[in-house]
């Protein structure tokens, strides 16, 4: 087989890089015409080609959505991870589908909860502790969130930490967002 029937097959259907020979789906340009013609096709790439960041970047801006696909290096790559997490698709399990050392980063779990306030349900305990982290959040102004920091039993260990109140940057939250705080922290109405 010669690289242009090859590429005439892709063009036909691109499925069809499953079935071409090693050499072809570690031939970037024919992957990416396939990536072109249907971004889940990235999955046939060669091993190789499945380790390319830039490749992995242009399959997800075409709409790949296959998080665990992904090769191991990448899930682990965290600039690659905070550029992608727009581009995909709403996913509460996303945190799952990459590497362990990221679920527990704070700029990712941040981000993935900026994403859908919901996915807080989601993010590892040791995060209920850390106020800094906590506050973060608060500061996003939004009342999901901070329902969830008030109606959440394991996030009154927040509560104990020495401190909390004159940590927590009020200014910056709306009034929807200070009434909930503030009825989570038993203050009653504060900065109203």
């Amino acid at each position: 087989m010669t690289r242009d029937e090859a590429i005439r097959l892709i063009y036909q259907k691109s499925n069809n890089l499953a079935s071409l020979p090693q050499e072809f789906r570690n031939d970037r340009d024919i992957v990416k015409i396939a990536i072109q013609q249907n971004p889940q096709s990235y999955i046939y790439a060669s091993s190789e080609l499945l380790a390319d960041k830039e490749l992995a970047l242009y399959a997800i801006s075409l709409g790949f959505n296959r998080l665990p696909m992904l090769d191991d290096k990448l899930l682990a790559d965290k600039e690659l991870i905070l550029k992608i997490m727009p581009k995909l698709s709403y996913n509460p399990h996303f945190l799952e589908q990459i590497s362990d050392t990221l679920q527990d980063d704070p700029d990712i779990t941040y981000e993935y909860v900026k994403r859908d306030p919901e996915f807080i349900r989601n993010i590892s305990s040791k995060f209920y502790s850390n106020i800094d982290f906590i506050i973060r959040l608060l500061s996003e102004d939004i009342v999901e969130i901070a329902r969830y920091v008030r109606e959440n039993d394991q996030l009154k260990v927040f509560r104990q930490v020495p401190g909390y109140v004159s940590k927590v940057p009020l200014e910056l939250l709306t009034l929807k967002v200070r009434q909930e705080f503030a009825a989570y922290l038993d203050l009653g109405e504060i900065g109203l």
